[in-house]
């Protein structure tokens, strides 16, 4: 579920604690409220960050939609630890 206030940013908290050591970007692949269409966005790690931030843009210029049940992401994020 994507709710609260739209942002262009969907974060996923870095697990156990964990904070990145320094910048990583990626692409996933996406789906916003939709289990049709499905696009590619980018990742984003910030060095010193606890939090995975996704966007549906390069430009991080696109809110995500709110969404109960329709909203999915896929992929792989690599980023060294500290």
């Amino acid at each position: 579920t994507v709710g609260g206030v739209l942002n262009t940013q969907l974060r996923i908290a870095i697990p156990g604690g964990y904070v990145s050591k320094r910048i990583m970007n990626g692409t996933f692949t996406y789906s916003d409220n939709s289990n049709a269409v499905y696009a590619i966005g980018t990742t984003e790690v910030l060095a010193g960050g606890t939090a995975i931030n996704l966007y549906k843009t390069p430009y991080a210029n696109a809110n995500w939609s709110a969404s109960t049940n329709l909203t999915y992401v896929f992929g792989t994020v690599t980023f060294e630890v500290q």
